[in-house]
């Protein structure tokens, strides 16, 4: 499923201000199925970034003002996310709401889940 060259255009311009979080969504992802990232789930995640990942990051940099929070910050709001994704999945099919695990099978949840709490956990511990 490839989707419209508009659509391309905008993850292209988009995506290079998360690159280090797409780059690690796309070794998590790929470690468990060299096909699950896609143009369409890039697309996904590049909007979680926007909203829950911007959100987390924001919350995290008025804290304690430390930029070098910043993947970390996205990365746990994406991980948040895709919880709740993961959580809300048949309530979101029954509504036509938007859901991760539309693009990806949601038995691949507690999987993923676990690959990024790991990559979360390791971060702060550096």
């Amino acid at each position: 499923n490839s989707i419209s060259s508009e659509l391309t255009n905008q993850l292209t311009n988009r995506s290079s201000k998360y690159k280090s979080v797409l780059e690690v969504m796309k070794s998590v992802l790929e470690s468990i199925d060299k096909s699950y990232y896609t143009e369409a789930i890039e697309y996904n995640i590049v909007l979680n970034l926007e909203k829950t990942g911007t959100l987390f990051y924001m919350a995290i940099y008025m804290s304690i003002r430390d930029e070098s929070l910043r993947t970390w910050g996205y990365l746990f709001g994406l991980f948040f996310q895709i919880c709740d994704d993961y959580l809300d999945y048949s309530n979101d099919i029954e509504k036509g709401k938007p859901n991760f695990f539309i693009l990806i099978p949601y038995t691949s949840g507690g999987i993923i889940i676990k690959k990024m709490l790991d990559i979360l956990n390791q971060s702060m511990n550096q």
